[in-house]
């Protein structure tokens, strides 16, 4: 019995002493992964470089989630002023926002400006749960939404 362990442990040890495999990554400059290799080496003294393909989808096919990510609502909770940032490539995207109170369904529709950034007070409305609806012009979202609490 020991015979056989100590026989099955030194084959194990020597595949695993046999093949190695390194996973090497590149970056662009935002930390984006752009290329992944994998060394595989089957000896000591050379290896086996395969680029494997890592873009599963096309740069125009953005996710929901990706673009509910590039949305921003701070501070939240908040006493009064809010601030709404998202990313620039999507200001042309947008086509209306909405503020709308859960408690008494006011909707209230938020001027757009040219930049990426809107502030709004809402110090002179009730505590509660507000939300935002960002209509976008958008093949794969219509709209987001982002909620905010008011104290």
């Amino acid at each position: 019995m020991k015979k056989t362990f100590l026989y099955v442990l030194m084959l194990f040890i020597g595949f695993k002493m046999y093949s190695q495999t390194v996973l090497e990554y590149t970056y662009d400059e935002a930390g984006n992964q752009t290329f992944r290799k994998e060394k595989t080496s089957s000896s000591g003294d050379h290896s086996i470089i395969r680029p494997i393909d890592t873009d599963d989808k096309k740069p125009d096919k953005i996710t929901p989630q990706e673009i509910n990510n590039k949305f921003i609502i701070s501070p939240n909770p908040t006493s009064g002023l809010v601030e709404l940032k998202w990313n620039s490539n999507l200001s042309e995207s947008i086509t209306k926002i909405e503020l709308i109170s859960i408690q008494s369904s006011e909707r209230i529709d938020i001027p757009l400006t040219k930049n990426n950034l809107i502030g709004i007070d809402l110090s002179n409305k009730p505590a509660g749960l507000y939300i935002i609806f960002f209509h976008l012009n958008n093949e794969t979202v219509s709209s987001v939404q982002k909620k905010i609490i008011k104290f």
